[in-house]
């Protein structure tokens, strides 16, 4: 049983993806992982970094808004370099994939409330924050902000994180799918894993 750890190793477990997650910085407490990210990539880091904080002081939302993440609760970003005609679908395919983990995990049906709030009952349990880098007609650099307000459960049915999400996406012949609610026809190299 996996019991609030979230530690890299903990999370590396049982996943599958070629690039997302092959490199992970964990810190226990910070002001915000679009920060770090955004640092991270500007130097280089690698497409796919994720950086995940066990307490984050002060994240952010859209519209520059305060997101807190205290502990027992998912912060995280990720470093991507999608093509620039791919960049409208990253909130699609984040917003579609953090729904579809967390009715895997918990069992509840969730809402999504377009462009980046995921609902349970009506009451929103997560938020999705994407910014873009673009230079010329390239892009530069993207970061996924992904924020889960939920206490940890101690029981995640003996399944580490990254086991959990490997079963949530499946492999495709051009990256990985989400299984749900359907096959996701925004999926694609270059956007995910």
């Amino acid at each position: 049983m996996v019991d609030r750890d979230l530690s890299v190793t903990s999370i590396k477990k049982g996943l599958l993806t070629s690039f997302i997650g092959q490199k992970i910085i964990y810190y226990s407490r910070l002001t915000s992982t679009m920060e770090v990210a955004w640092r991270e990539a500007r130097r280089g880091a690698k497409e796919g970094t994720v950086v995940i904080a066990g307490v984050q002081t002060r994240g952010r939302g859209r519209l520059k808004r305060t997101w807190f993440s205290p502990e027992g609760n998912i912060a995280l970003s990720l470093v991507l370099r999608p093509e620039v005609n791919n960049l409208p679908y990253l909130i699609m395919i984040a917003s579609l994939a953090v729904a579809c983990i967390i009715e895997s995990v918990t069992g509840l049906e969730t809402q999504i409330k377009w462009p980046n709030d995921i609902l349970i009952r009506g009451k929103k349990v997560a938020g999705i924050l994407i910014e873009n880098e673009i230079k010329g007609d390239e892009t530069a650099r993207a970061v996924i902000g992904i924020g889960i307000n939920v206490a940890l459960r101690k029981n995640w049915g003996g399944k580490s994180p990254g086991k959990i999400l490997s079963e949530t996406c499946s492999p495709s012949s051009n990256g990985y799918t989400l299984n749900y609610p359907a096959q996701n026809p925004f999926l694609g190299p270059g956007v995910t894993d």
